[in-house]
């Protein structure tokens, strides 16, 4: 059995939602995601700056090879990872079957890392001011979600959401599986 706590983040016009924590690890989020930056460095200050993550923990190796973990600003983690040319032959080694691709596109059209925001509209201030690639202005969605979308320093695609209405999703065309 696993101790749970729930924390209040905020949201607007008495809607709430929360982040539950668990035995898991101190600190750790059930899923997170590893994003790769030629400049990990950079990335970091970067992220932090625009869209107001916090910077938890970070190894470096000899050969600059930067892992670093980042909170968001409502809770959740994702994990910053410099590339790596070890790393890479190890791949390589264990792959032979696989190519590698030539010149990425940008942006990164493969994902889009969505994150919950207590206010969207500040939210949104605080990246154009920090001269993030702001996609448009924020908006509501039928799904009782306001959001914008912004492109990183290096392409990466970002949705920073806010709840402001609970839906079901029969309400606006979706349905519940399960």
């Amino acid at each position: 059995m696993q101790n749970h706590a729930i924390h209040g983040l905020g949201g607007r016009d008495g809607v709430r939602f929360c982040v539950v924590e668990n035995d898991l690890g101190r600190d750790w989020s059930a899923v997170y995601a590893h994003l790769t930056y030629a400049d990990p460095i950079a990335a970091i200050s970067w992220l932090e700056r625009a869209f107001g993550f916090r910077e938890r923990v970070r190894v470096e190796s000899p050969e600059r090879f930067i892992t670093s973990k980042l909170e968001s600003p409502a809770g959740g983690l994702i994990m910053v990872v410099g590339q790596s040319a070890e790393r890479n032959q190890s791949l390589r080694e264990a792959l032979p079957e696989f190519t590698e691709g030539g010149e990425r596109s940008w942006p990164y059209l493969s994902h889009t890392m969505t994150v919950m925001v207590p206010d969207v509209v500040a939210h949104h201030g605080r990246a154009k001011d920090a001269g993030a690639l702001v996609l448009g202005e924020p908006k509501e969605f039928p799904w009782g979600l306001c959001g914008y979308n912004a492109l990183d320093l290096e392409g990466h695609r970002w949705e920073f959401v806010e709840l402001v209405q609970t839906r079901e999703p029969e309400e606006w065309g979706g349905r519940r599986i399960g």
